[in-house]
């Protein structure tokens, strides 16, 4: 890894030597101008690991050709593989930044122990800002995709007055959902319990709520107290518990 141009021989050696610190378990942790610690300057050389280094202001980057990691980072100690801290207040310039520009994803996160009850990612802001932010710029993409058991897909925790779960579209000629619930199972599609308020609450221009007709000509057989159904002759029917429907509207 080089700052400038280098021989074949010192990209040999740099190379080997972030062979053997992967597998030694050495954890790396890379600054702003990739390590923080007494200056370089730009000088040209091999990194040292087991040492403070610092590229000053030129960019140092690795690339590779083969079917594996480009770089693998492994600390069987108790610390983190890899730190990442930036400076910077310009838009749109984070500190980590991942492309894929081929079919696969760009971030891909394994909690690999079975018995733990860990994010795969763990992100904390201290601002008023999103912990995490999906973005998708496709019709058909999702911003964000989470796989799991039992364990929520997605938590969101919020210790301050904002909320754990925001969505919005953007685009005035859609009509997606800013926010779509699916299920396979049994449960609820959506559910909301709110814990010293209400469990749900609508507000829209052309309605605040819409309930989509079924295709029956009557409610069901049975249902649960509370539950509220249209049936195909748009016949509005609240159910009072089992068999027991009241016809509304």
């Amino acid at each position: 890894m080089t700052t400038e141009t280098t021989t074949a021989s010192s990209r040999r050696t740099f190379l080997g030597r972030i062979g053997v610190a992967a597998a030694g378990g050495a954890g790396l942790a890379f600054g702003a101008s990739l390590l923080e610690g007494a200056s370089a300057g730009a000088l040209t050389g091999a990194m040292q690991y087991g040492d403070v280094n610092d590229a000053g202001a030129s960019e140092t980057s690795l690339t590779a050709s083969h079917g594996t990691a480009t770089l693998t980072i492994d600390n069987t100690g108790d610390g983190r593989a890899l730190d990442i801290v930036g400076s910077s207040n310009v838009v749109n310039r984070a500190t980590l930044t991942t492309s894929n520009t081929g079919t696969n994803s760009a971030v891909f996160a394994v909690q690999a122990n079975v018995a733990s009850s860990v994010a795969a990612i763990n992100a904390v802001v201290w601002g008023d800002g999103p912990a995490v932010a999906a973005n998708t710029l496709s019709d058909a993409g999702g911003g964000f995709e989470s796989v799991t058991n039992d364990a929520p897909g997605l938590l969101a925790r919020v210790y301050g007055q904002g909320r754990a779960v925001f969505g919005r579209v953007y685009t005035q000629a859609s009509n997606a959902s800013a926010v779509y619930g699916d299920t396979s199972g049994t449960g609820a599609g959506v559910e909301g319990r709110g814990r010293n308020g209400r469990g749900g609450k609508f507000s829209g221009t052309k309605a605040q709520i819409n309930l989509v007709p079924g295709t029956a000509a009557s409610h069901p057989a049975s249902g649960s107290t509370g539950d509220l159904y249209v049936d195909a002759n748009q016949r509005l029917w609240f159910c009072r518990g089992g068999v027991s429907w009241v016809q509304v509207a």
